[in-house]
């Protein structure tokens, strides 16, 4: 017996969602019900349950996905009896759930995924219905698009969804201390995101856990990308000219990597009492006034960083048991190190070089320690990877982060560079 509702792929569309009322509408997709079951229907399709049967054994073919053609098809389905209809699997995986169409920022009563009104689907609208929708969502911010907020805070992602670029906000417009993006929920990804001109937080992680920042670009902010919560992923973000902390971590297990910063106001990464065993790892910070502060938290690691020409290179207070190992300290008009209170676990195998105020203020470097100049390759253009004959290179202990990238191994040579950049 044919199955009452379907879903058919007979073109992409951006809600990936048209729900056909019977079978028999399937004759878009197929010249009809007989050929499909006889000689094999070309586009698939599968019931609303996810149970994706094949008409007559046949391959599904895939739509939606990164490439125009999206995803493979299924695999063909076994005929039964003499009806030859099979239980093929369905098509391949779709597109985004909520493409943004429009650099309006608007909210039209009632628009959908498929018709949005106005003109387009706004960010502000393909937040609500993402919010709205069951089960995991996606909303992509195609290149060209440059969201530009006028109506306000935008609504806070509350429901688990991946937020993609390679689009474009800009917060001028908002009104003070206004956050731009803000998520208090779980399993939330913003991707490839670029924000400007927040008055507040560009990126707020309000609450939760799980949640991923990576590969955004933050400039001229007003406040810091801020993490709350648990268990949360801050990585290969580059962040330019916030006039108060690049990241501020407020929340516990959570990791900072690979994040280029420049020239926060304030101060680079920001771990504050309620970040206990948090990961800073592989940070470049350049210039500013505090690069890393660490001001009470327990248990933390400060490994394989750059900091370069900031006013104070690492500041810890108050903070217990800080592994400070693996890092490159340059340039600082006060001191690269400055241990007010509290306790290292670790203190050694990092460089340290021409900091005008002390390598380190109430503390001692471990025997391990390096006093020599990296050399960057190219630190008047920004480039600090490590030139060939750099001290830093191999002088680093195996804590077991990966610093090799997509390369085999957790390093190249015979033991991990120092600083953020591993040398290849």
């Amino acid at each position: 017996m044919f199955p009452l509702v379907c879903l058919c792929y007979a073109a992409r569309v951006k809600s990936r969602r048209v729900v056909l009322a019977h079978l028999r509408s399937c004759l878009v997709c197929c010249a009809a019900v007989l050929a499909c079951s006889l000689d094999g229907c070309q586009f698939g399709y599968e019931l609303l349950d996810g149970v994706g049967p094949g008409i007559g054994g046949s391959a599904g073919m895939g739509w939606g996905g990164d490439s125009p053609l999206g995803g493979a098809g299924g695999a063909a389905g076994s005929p039964v009896g003499d009806g030859g209809i099979g239980g093929g699997a369905s098509g391949g995986a779709s597109g985004p759930d909520f493409v943004v169409s429009t650099a309006e920022d608007e909210q039209d009563p009632g628009a959908t995924a498929l018709d949005p009104l106005g003109s387009g689907l706004s960010l502000r609208e393909a937040i609500l219905l993402a919010n709205a929708e069951p089960g995991h969502q996606t909303i992509s911010v195609d290149s060209g698009v440059y969201v530009t907020l006028t109506t306000g805070a935008l609504p806070t992602i509350t429901e688990t969804a991946d937020l993609v670029g390679p689009g474009e906000i800009d917060g001028a417009s908002l009104p003070a201390s206004t956050a731009c993006v803000v998520v208090d929920g779980s399993g939330v990804r913003i991707s490839s995101i670029t924000v400007h001109n927040c008055p507040s937080e560009p990126i707020l992680l309000a609450g939760g856990s799980g949640n991923e920042v990576s590969d955004c670009r933050i400039t001229l902010a007003g406040n810091s990308i801020a993490v709350g919560g648990q268990n949360q992923l801050i990585q290969r973000n580059e962040i330019e000219g916030s006039l108060g902390a690049g990241i501020w971590v407020d929340g516990s297990g959570s990791r900072i990597l690979d994040n280029r910063i420049r020239d926060a106001e304030g101060v680079g990464i920001e771990l504050t009492d309620e970040a206990a065993a948090a990961v800073v790892v592989g940070n470049i910070v350049h210039g500013g006034n505090v690069a890393i502060g660490v001001h009470a938290p327990a248990d933390v690691v400060v490994a394989h960083n750059t900091v370069y020409e900031a006013l104070l290179g690492v500041s810890i207070g108050g903070a217990s048991n800080v592994d400070l190992r693996n890092n490159i300290l340059v340039g600082a008009t006060d001191a690269a190190v400055e241990l007010l209170t509290g306790t290292f676990a670790y203190f050694d195998n990092n460089l340290f070089w021409n900091n005008a105020g002390g390598d380190c203020a109430g503390c001692t470097p471990g025997p391990a320690s390096i006093f020599a100049d990296p050399i960057f390759s190219d630190p008047s253009s920004g480039d600090l990877s490590l030139a060939s004959g750099s001290p830093a290179i191999d002088r680093g202990v195996d804590l077991g982060y990966d610093r090799n990238s997509s390369k085999v191994g957790l390093f190249d040579g015979s033991a991990p560079d120092l600083g953020a950049i591993e040398t290849f």
